[in-house]
């Protein structure tokens, strides 16, 4: 059975990078593998975590190579620094390791030839192999003596038309902000990331359909985007959530969920130009979208 480990790379100055490894067949050393993952030192706890998490489960499907095959990545060269030796000046090293049925966290120190070791006296953090997410990345930021409560500036609310506060985590700094638009939109969030098209977004919207059965919704779906090849409405009256649909035309995939506010009802919404964004950043942003309404809360006054 494969063990997940993973190292988590600090510096106040130019943020985090986490790396998977894998191990070398018949002897007892490891290799970083892709990918490689850099946050920013002001990242939110919950983004920290969840990149944690994602590299460790990564390392559990790690083929184990042999020595003359395995390479470590370069990883160190995503901080700009061209050396390892400078590096490891820069940046704190925390490794997470699966021994036992839980996670030993503990931080390696640099050596004078610039490596990074552990020592017999080391502290090490021991937590459950079932920890959340959130609890790996506090035990993490506790050996680096970083505050937990770090400021989350991805947390938005809004107050909807009819009363409602909505709150919901902002998608990543690969969306734009751009208010409303200047459009009937309470918050329009545009993918600026590596596609050609500017027709990528995630949008908070006052729904604005005469009724919401499900012709009348595919109608005004067809007036605005074009033919539908597909269309799938689901009712759903999951507390607040009412009403899931995603579309398709020639050159676009639409995601719609609908929402109760109070007596009426607000859209959240993604639209995604396939036709000129690679597929990669087509899940990158359906993926963004799931996340923002994953963390949809409504509070009615």
């Amino acid at each position: 059975m494969k063990l997940k480990q993973a190292g988590v790379y600090y510096s106040p100055k130019f943020g985090y990078i986490i790396t998977p490894y894998a191990k070398r067949k018949d002897i007892p050393l490891r290799y970083i593998i892709e990918p490689v993952i850099t946050l920013k030192s002001q990242v939110s706890l919950e983004i920290l975590s969840n990149k944690i998490v994602e590299v460790l489960n990564i390392t559990k499907n790690a083929a184990d190579l042999d020595p003359s095959e395995a390479k470590d990545a370069d990883f160190w060269s995503s901080s700009g620094i061209k050396r390892f030796s400078n590096f490891s000046k820069e940046y704190r090293c925390i490794n997470i390791s699966e021994a036992n049925n839980c996670f030993q966290i503990r931080e390696w120190k640099r050596h004078k030839s610039g490596e990074y070791v552990g020592q017999k006296n080391d502290e090490i953090v021991r937590i459950p192999i079932d920890s959340s997410p959130e609890q790996i990345g506090q035990a993490v930021l506790k050996l680096l003596s970083i505050e937990i409560a770090i400021e989350d500036d991805t947390k938005q609310t809004f107050e909807t038309l009819h009363g409602s506060i909505v709150h919901y985590a902002r998608p990543s700094d690969d969306f734009l902000d751009l208010g409303d638009g200047g459009t009937d939109a309470y918050q329009i969030y545009e993918y600026e990331g590596n596609t050609k098209s500017s027709e990528n977004y995630i949008a908070f919207l006052l729904a604005l359909y005469s009724e919401l059965k499900e012709e009348v919704v595919k109608k005004r779906w067809s007036q605005m985007y074009g033919e539908l090849l597909e269309f799938e409405y689901k009712k759903v009256n999951d507390n607040s959530l009412m009403i899931t649909i995603t579309g398709k035309t020639v050159d676009r995939i639409i995601i719609s969920n609908i929402y109760r506010d109070n007596d009426l009802y607000f859209e959240v919404m993604a639209e995604i130009d396939f036709s000129n964004t690679l597929a990669a950043v087509q899940k990158r942003i359906e993926s963004e979208y799931n996340k923002v309404i994953d963390s949809i809360k409504i509070v009615k006054k």
